[in-house]
């Protein structure tokens, strides 16, 4: 599992996909970090 499971460019998978980036840099960095912003997003295909 993880987010990049499933179909993940559409609205709902970004949500699914911020919250688990969230999740990781809260544990990482701490309380400090509020909200994670995704600039830009590639899918490749291997």
């Amino acid at each position: 599992a993880g987010g990049f499971d499933g179909n993940f460019l559409n609205s709902a998978g970004l949500d699914d996909l911020r919250h688990a980036l969230l999740e990781s840099a809260v544990t990482s960095v701490g309380p400090a970090v509020k909200q994670v912003l995704i600039v830009d997003l590639v899918k490749q295909e291997i």
